[in-house]
């Protein structure tokens, strides 16, 4: 039988159950719940089997988990917050805000980066700073990612914007071009117009002849039903 103390009304046990040769340091605990207290066993009830209760902000911690030398590893702190000492793995996080260090919605393009961060928009202003953005676009013919040149919500692979602007410079390297491709509407009016600012799509840059060459610079074409 296992070793019972009464200290003020509290139940301890500690030491094994001998019977005969046979000795078990496993005990067996269906239920700890004495009127308020503050920590609940019970495998049946239906808020779960281990259930802490304690007053927020109250200079007591609601749960902890401690290395040997006192270190705290995971603890709910008195205010309610969930604090873990090292990597925390879930397959699924749902929250309605994020903050810390981790998370930048200023970006500043003129302090250095130390460690990885995810950029998030702003519920004030309403608006995503990142500095050096790169885009490319993701063309991988024969899965769903491209239809007859098109993604899934219908528009063309990569950065694609409804309106923007440039304050200082907008540079077109190597063969950057700046295309108009005809419109569905003027196909079907009969009058076509297109033009190419910059490189012309195909033409080495060592076989390019210079600005207005017909193969840089600007180009302009304009079709109608009887041209």
């Amino acid at each position: 039988m296992p070793l019972l103390r009464n200290v003020g009304g509290t139940v301890y046990d500690s030491g094994s159950i001998l019977d005969e040769e046979v000795v078990t340091t496993h005990v067996k605990t269906e239920q700890i719940s004495v009127g308020d207290a503050d920590v609940h066993l019970n495998p049946d009830n239906t808020e779960g089997p281990v259930v802490i209760k304690y007053d927020l902000n109250a200079g007591k911690k609601g749960f902890t988990v401690e290395e040997r030398n006192g270190n705290d590893v995971f603890t709910v702190t008195a205010a309610g917050n969930v604090m873990v000492e090292n990597t925390m793995y879930a397959s699924t996080v749902d929250t309605t805000a994020v903050l810390g260090a981790a998370f930048d919605k200023v970006d500043n393009h003129q302090a250095k980066v130390e460690v990885d961060t995810v950029v998030l928009r702003d519920g004030t202003q309403g608006v995503t700073n990142i500095a050096n953005l790169r885009a490319r676009s993701r063309r991988m013919d024969g899965t769903n990612y491209l239809t007859n040149g098109l993604c899934p919500d219908n528009l063309e692979p990569g950065l694609y914007f409804a309106d923007g602007v440039c304050s200082e410079q907008l540079a077109l390297r190597e063969d950057g071009r700046i295309e108009k491709v005809v419109a569905t509407l003027a196909v079907l009016t009969g009058e076509m117009w297109s033009y190419r600012f910059a490189a012309t799509p195909g033409v080495p840059t060592q076989q390019r002849t210079g600005f207005c060459s017909g193969t840089e610079g600007i180009r302009m074409i304009r079709k109608t039903a009887h041209s």
